[in-house]
């Protein structure tokens, strides 16, 4: 009879066992699904006043967050304003480092060549002429506090 009890026991504790874990697991699935996101944008353009490749030059880069203009100027500029210091190097990967550490998530990357439309060149701070562009464009997310 003793045997009979302990084994209906470790069962009743294995079935209570199994039921917590599961409800730590929905539990868990819905926090994420109650994680509210912002997202952020870094576009780099390197754009020309014309269809001539010899034609004047600009190089530009953007971040935005929210949709909303954070800055937009040289990637000495973007660094500085993200990091909130002086970079160490002047490339692509401290910047991208400095994002990182702001608990920013890369979702997306993409580069191209595209005609710039007046609210991009309004956002990069560009000139009229300035219509042909070499992008990339990096997108991130981070858990909206």
């Amino acid at each position: 009879m003793k045997f009979k009890g302990t084994i209906l026991c470790l069962v009743l504790i294995s079935v209570l066992f199994l039921c917590g874990c599961q409800t730590t697991v929905n539990q868990k699935k819905s926090e994420q699904a109650l994680i509210k996101w912002e997202y952020a944008q870094l576009q780099h353009a390197l754009c020309n006043e014309n269809a001539d490749q010899d034609s004047d030059t600009a190089e530009k880069w953007l971040w935005l967050t929210s949709g909303k203009r954070r800055s937009a100027g040289t990637l000495f500029q973007i660094y500085h304003e993200i990091a909130g210091r002086a970079p160490g190097q002047k490339n692509v990967t401290a910047l991208l480092g400095a994002i990182g550490e702001n608990g920013w998530e890369l979702v997306d990357y993409s580069e191209g060549s595209r005609k710039l439309d007046d609210n991009m060149r309004y956002l990069l701070n560009l000139r009229p002429d300035f219509i042909n562009c070499q992008t990339e464009t990096w997108i991130f997310k981070r858990p909206k506090d």
